[in-house]
C-alpha cells in the first residue's frame, strides 16, 4: 500500500478526501490528516507516508514552509499541492522545493486525484523517471491560462455559468459573445460549468453594458460575474477566482443575472450546530423541533458564501447520519457518508433548493428511525431501562435529564407523551410491581420491602401501593401466601 497524508485547515476538504475515493482498491491508504502545517510535520516524521496532498494556505505553517522542512529534513517523501487559481504564484515558488504534482482544488474529481497519485506512484516512488521538480505541469497550465494574454490587461475576468449544458446552447452563447463583446479585445475559454473571458476593457459598467447586452440577446438564462479590474498578469489568478465567487451569488435569488464582485460581500459567520439538541430532538421523534432547528440554522447562515451555506447543511445532517450509523440503523445509500452528501447536493444550485432538500431529509431520515425503533422513542427507552434498572434508588427526571444532557422540561413532555403518565407515577408502577414479587414470595417486613423497593417512608409506601393496587401491602401479601 502506498501510504498517504493530508494537510489542508478545511475539515470538510479533508474528510471529501478520505471518505470519497475507495483509497484501498486502488492501492494507497490514508494514514493520517493534519489541519495545519506544524501537525502535518510532526507527523510526517511520525508516520513516514510516501506521499503528502498539502494545500497552500494553512494557519501556523503554511504549505510552503512545510515543502521547505520536509525536504530540509531529507525526507524523500513525495509532495502533491492542492491549489486554487489565486495560489497560483505560491505554486510556482513550490516547485523549487520539489513539488511532484498538483491538484486543482475546486474542481478535482475522484478520478483525476486517482491519476495524478497514480502517475506520483510510478514516476517517484517505483524507480521511472526521477525528475523530482515535476514543474513541466505547472508551467503548461501557467502558458495556457495567463502569459499568453498579456496584451489582454488591464482588464476584467468574467464567468458565464448556464444552467441548461445543451450543445446548441453552448454555441448561441459563443455566437452572441463574439457580436457583442467585438468592441474589445477578448479571449474566451471553455470551462467545467460554463466559460471564462478575459477582456480588455477598464470600464466595469461598460463590460457589465455588454454582459446586460448578451442575456437580452439570448433564448436561455445565464448568471454571470465580473472580477474588480486586473491591472497586472500576475493577478489574473485571483481575478478568475473573484469572478467565479461572483457568478455563484446566483445562489441567493436575488433576481439579477449579472454579480459584480466589488459589489457582493459574503457574511463572516462561526455557526457551531447544537449536537446535544438536535440528537435530543432526534431521540424523541420531534420533527417539529429539528424543522424549527433548522430554520433557526437558516436564519443565521444567510448571507455566507454559497458553498459555506451548503457545508453548514451538510454537517447538520451528517449529525443525523453518524447518530444513525452509530445504532446501527439503515438510511438511504445517497445520505450514508459526508462525500455522498456533497455529491448530492451538488446538483442544487439556489437556497430554496437547498433548504427544501434538507427539510425533506429530515423528514424521510425521521421516517427511517420511526421504523427501525420499538414502540417507544430511543430517549423514552432509556429513561424506562434507567427506572428498571434502579428503581431501588432515589430516581429524580431532573438527574437523569443532565446525565443524559437533555433538557428536562423536554424530557418531560416527551416521557408524558408517550407512556400517558409522568415520571413520578411511572416510577411508583415500576417499584410496587417489584413489591408485589417480594410479598408474594412471603416477606414478612413491610418496612423492609419498602426500603427494598426504594421506598425511605413506609407510611407512603402503603398509600401509594393501596392506590395501584386497591390493597395494603400487608392485604397483598396474605392473599397470596395463603394459596
Amino acid at each position: 500500500m502506498t501510504r498517504i497524508l493530508i494537510a489542508d485547515d478545511e475539515y470538510f476538504v479533508r474528510e471529501g478526501l478520505i471518505s470519497g475515493i475507495q483509497w484501498e482498491r486502488y492501492g494507497f491508504e490514508v494514514v493520517g490528516q493534519a489541519e495545519n502545517g506544524k501537525q502535518a510535520l510532526e507527523k510526517i516524521k511520525e508516520l513516514k507516508p510516501d506521499i503528502l496532498i498539502t494545500d497552500i494556505k494553512m494557519p501556523v505553517m503554511n504549505g510552503l514552509e512545510l515543502i521547505r522542512e520536509v525536504r530540509s529534513l531529507g525526507l524523500q517523501t513525495a509532495i502533491v499541492i492542492l491549489t486554487c487559481y489565486s495560489d497560483f504564484e505560491y505554486a510556482k515558488q513550490a516547485i523549487k522545493y520539489g513539488v511532484h504534482e498538483y491538484i486543482l482544488k475546486l474542481s478535482a474529481q475522484p478520478e483525476e486525484i486517482l491519476s495524478v497519485l497514480n502517475n506520483v506512484k510510478e514516476k517517484y516512488l517505483t524507480g521511472g523517471n526521477n525528475n523530482k521538480s515535476g514543474g513541466n505541469r505547472l508551467a503548461s497550465f501557467d502558458a495556457i491560462d495567463f502569459k499568453e494574454y498579456d496584451k489582454l490587461w488591464p482588464g476584467y475576468v468574467v464567468v458565464f455559468k448556464h444552467v441548461d449544458t445543451q450543445m446548441k446552447y453552448d454555441a448561441e452563447l459563443i455566437d452572441g459573445f463574439s457580436k457583442i463583446f467585438s468592441e474589445c479585445k477578448n479571449e474566451i475559454f471553455n470551462c467545467k460549468h460554463g466559460y471564462i473571458a478575459f477582456i480588455n476593457c477598464q470600464s466595469e459598467s461598460f463590460v457589465k453594458a455588454l454582459c446586460s447586452k448578451l442575456c437580452n440577446n439570448i433564448s436561455f438564462r445565464i448568471f454571470i460575474g465580473i472580477s474588480e479590474l486586473c491591472s497586472q498578469p500576475g493577478k489574473a489568478g485571483e481575478m478568475i477566482e473573484q469572478a467565479e465567487t461572483a457568478a455563484g451569488h446566483y445562489f441567493y435569488e436575488t433576481g439579477q443575472n449579472i454579480f459584480l464582485h466589488s459589489c457582493i460581500k459574503y457574511e463572516y459567520v462561526k455557526f457551531k450546530n447544537d449536537e446535544a439538541q438536535v440528537l435530543s430532538s432526534l431521540e424523541g421523534f420531534d420533527e417539529k423541533a429539528l424543522l424549527e432547528y433548522s430554520e433557526e440554522m437558516f436564519n443565521q447562515i444567510k448571507g455566507v458564501k454559497p458553498s459555506y451555506y451548503i457545508s453548514y447543511c451538510i454537517e447538520f445532517l451528517f449529525l443525523l447520519v453518524r447518530y444513525f450509523r452509530k445504532n446501527d440503523i439503515t438510511i438511504l445509500p445517497e445520505y450514508s457518508n459526508l462525500d455522498l452528501l456533497f455529491k448530492h447536493f451538488t446538483r442544487f444550485t439556489s437556497m430554496s433548493e437547498v433548504k427544501k432538500e434538507v427539510i425533506g431529509i429530515i423528514k424521510q431520515l425521521l421516517n427511517e428511525f420511526r421504523m427501525n425503533s420499538s414502540q417507544y422513542s430511543l430517549v423514552v427507552a432509556r429513561i424506562k431501562k434507567i427506572v428498571d434498572e434502579r428503581y431501588q434508588a432515589e430516581l429524580k427526571l431532573e438527574d437523569i435529564a443532565g446525565e443524559l444532557n437533555m433538557n428536562y422540561s423536554y424530557l418531560s413532555n416527551i416521557f408524558n407523551r408517550e407512556l400517558g403518565q409522568s415520571f413520578k407515577e411511572y416510577v411508583n408502577e415500576v417499584r410496587v410491581n417489584f413489591a408485589k414479587e417480594f410479598l408474594k414470595q412471603g416477606m414478612e417486613n413491610i418496612y423492609l420491602v419498602s426500603e427494598k423497593v426504594g421506598y425511605t417512608n413506609p407510611y407512603y409506601f402503603n398509600k401509594v401501593f393501596k392506590k395501584l393496587t386497591g390493597m395494603t401491602p400487608g392485604e397483598y401479601r396474605n392473599k397470596y401466601t395463603r394459596i
